[in-house]
């Protein structure tokens, strides 16, 4: 597997100042995430070593933008599970759905990014997690990680 270039954003620079509560791993490891997504399945032309040659200063604002707000969305999403507070006689609690990554309208720009939206590959929201199956070349099965890819539906497996 080949590296991925560096992500146009930090933690230190980009998500630090809008969430103090994120530690920098989860961080680091969120833009990673993030970025991954984009250049697999959303704006591949994006896979350069310098997004300079890519993007113009205004583009590069706005990819900047996207990114850290995926960041801090999947953040906040958490888990997915249920959480509860409770004071005195007062409760309340809260369902973190699973949600989407990337909102149409960020998707669409991405994918300007790279050119006209129609002629980008097109993307998924759905995040999924955990192993799914494939046949290798021999007929066997296989788990195939999906720990950063998309539903096996959507890739027609």
């Amino acid at each position: 597997m080949t590296n991925l270039p560096s992500a146009p954003i930090t933690f230190t620079n980009d998500i630090l100042p809008f969430d103090n509560e994120m530690t920098e791993t989860e961080g680091t490891l969120l833009i990673q995430t993030v970025w991954a997504r984009v250049l697999f399945n959303i704006a591949p032309c994006l896979a350069v070593d310098d997004i300079t040659t890519v993007c113009g200063p205004a583009e590069l604002v706005v990819l900047k933008s996207i990114l850290r707000d995926a960041v801090l969305r999947l953040y906040e999403r958490g888990s997915g599970i249920v959480k509860s507070e409770t004071s005195g006689d007062f409760s309340r609690s809260f369902v973190n759905s699973v949600g989407v990554v990337f909102r149409p309208q960020e998707i669409e720009d991405l994918q300007s990014l790279c050119g006209s939206a129609s002629s980008a590959q097109r993307a998924s929201t759905a995040v999924t997690w955990g192993p799914y199956w494939e046949q290798d070349a021999d007929g066997n099965l296989v788990p195939v990680d999906t720990t950063a890819g998309v539903h096996p539906f959507i890739l027609g497996y």
